[in-house]
């Protein structure tokens, strides 16, 4: 994941496109690069969405390798699908109580105020992608 992070910020910036074209990987400056994990939460997401999705599993799974340190191949991926497993059980209860939180106001009969929310929330998140 950190090599497709590194290469989409690359090939969607005309200036390290050129250095990385001119001198190869040692052309572009490391401090520029930014955390791939945060590459893909600009591209595939935003916190608009993380109500409704949770963090996404490509930069999570990003974050736990980096924190994952041992050395051995067969514990580390061990520990990391645990790692992950345990995450997404967070993220599905997470979600569960957002759709609750955001259902209630309709099941309590609240139609109004939900459709005036709803259309809200549609409209910030339609407007992201423009």
């Amino acid at each position: 994941m950190k090599v497709l992070g590194e290469a989409y910020q690359v090939l969607s910036d005309a200036q390290k496109r050129e250095a990385y074209d001119k001198n190869g990987k040692e052309g572009l400056k490391q401090e520029t690069m930014v955390d791939p994990a945060a590459v893909f939460g600009m591209v595939f997401g935003s916190d608009l969405f993380e109500d409704y999705i949770g963090e996404l599993y490509i930069a999570s799974i990003q974050t736990v390798e980096l924190e994952e340190e041992s050395k051995a191949p067969e514990i580390r991926r061990a520990k990391i699908q645990e790692r992950m497993k345990a995450l997404q059980k967070e993220r599905e209860t997470r979600l569960i109580a957002n759709l609750k939180d955001r259902l209630r106001p309709f099941v309590e009969g609240q139609t109004t105020e939900f459709v005036d929310w709803a259309t809200s929330d549609i409209l910030k998140m339609f407007n992201f992608f423009l």
